[in-house]
C-alpha cells in the first residue's frame, strides 16, 4: 500500500460518512498549517488529533481518530500488520498506531502490498 492509496482510503471514508468533518479538518489544517488535512495527517498526526480534541473533547477525538483514520487504513494491511496496530488501538495508543502504520509504508518504500 502506498501513502497515496492510504490517503484515498481515509478521505473516501470521511467524505462518505461525515463530509462535514472532512471539510472542517481541511479548513482547520489550511488555516493553521497551510496544507490540507491529508498532508497534515501524514506529516503531523498529533496536529490532527489536537484539532479533534480541541473541537470535540478527548473521548470523541479518540473515537473519531480511530474510526475515520485508523480503522479504514488497517483494513488494507495483512493480518500480522493489522494485529500489531489493533493491539495499540486496544491500549488507547492511537498516535503510536498511526506511526506504526506510516512506518510500514516507509518500509515498503511506498510500494503496494
Amino acid at each position: 500500500m502506498s501513502v497515496e492509496s492510504l490517503k484515498r482510503v481515509i478521505s473516501k471514508k470521511l467524505i462518505f460518512d461525515v463530509p462535514s468533518l472532512y471539510f472542517l479538518l481541511n479548513t482547520a489544517c489550511r488555516m493553521e498549517f497551510g496544507k490540507d488535512f491529508l498532508d497534515t495527517l501524514f506529516s503531523s498526526p498529533q496536529s490532527i488529533y489536537s484539532i479533534l480534541k480541541r473541537l470535540y473533547g478527548d473521548t470523541a477525538a479518540k473515537l473519531l481518530f480511530r474510526t475515520y483514520i485508523l480503522e479504514p487504513a488497517i483494513q488494507e494491511l495483512n493480518e500480522a500488520e493489522r494485529e500489531k496496530i489493533i493491539y495499540l488501538l486496544n491500549q488507547g495508543m492511537y498516535l503510536e498506531a498511526f506511526e506504526v502504520l506510516t512506518g510500514l509504508l516507509e518500509r515498503e518504500g511506498c510500494g503496494g502490498r
